[in-house]
């Protein structure tokens, strides 16, 4: 178990090939972090940044096996970086979410 539990955020999804910009997109947010697995790119290899993670995947897993495997990366990325993150996200990469601007007064 990792140490002691952070603020941060996890959003988890895979896809065919790199991650859509929206998913990209993400790992620029504060206190947030993404795990991107892709399933169908050739010579794919493991790329780690400070806020983002892309994992390869075997083309014959399921998607339920897939969700699981970007849970495992990012299990192992809560050991490396000796702190737990506070909440996990899975998201289809199909699924974009748009974000707007909070106003604590409305």
């Amino acid at each position: 178990m990792a140490g002691r539990v952070g603020r941060e955020f996890v959003w988890m999804s895979q896809g065919i090939s790199s991650p859509p910009q929206w998913v990209t997109d993400l790992a620029f947010l504060p206190n947030t972090n993404v795990v991107w697995g892709s399933f169908g790119m050739e010579n794919c290899s493991e790329q780690q940044t400070e806020t983002i993670w892309k994992v390869c995947l075997s083309r014959n897993l399921t998607h339920q096996q897939g969700r699981n495997a970007l849970y495992q990366a990012a299990l192992r990325w809560e050991l490396l970086r000796s702190k737990q993150f506070f909440y996990f996200i899975q998201a289809d990469d199909s699924g974009e979410l748009a974000f707007a601007p909070c106003d604590a007064e409305a």
